[in-house]
């Protein structure tokens, strides 16, 4: 199966991120979805690489993943980052 292509990569290393956090739990998909209030088709989708997840949808995919909210700078893309 081809991989879907997004505008940033590092929004797609954070869905494969996610399903491989979901399956060491023991989580399925749609118990995710549930955990998180979300449809299934949309976590399939983010781990997928094929959607961008919102802010809120990212912060209890953490939550419900056990993933500690800090580790999520690591999938912000780099042109994102703006300071000053």
């Amino acid at each position: 199966m081809k991989k879907a292509t997004t505008l940033y990569p590092e929004l797609a290393d954070f869905g494969e991120f996610v399903r491989e956090r979901r399956k060491e739990l023991g989580m399925t998909a749609e118990q995710l979805a549930e955990e998180a209030n979300r449809c299934d088709r949309q976590i399939i989708d983010i781990e997928n690489g094929k959607t961008e997840p919102l802010l809120g949808t990212a912060l209890l995919l953490c939550k419900a993943c056990k993933i500690d909210m800090g580790e999520l700078e690591a999938f912000v893309p780099n042109e994102e980052i703006k300071y000053g």
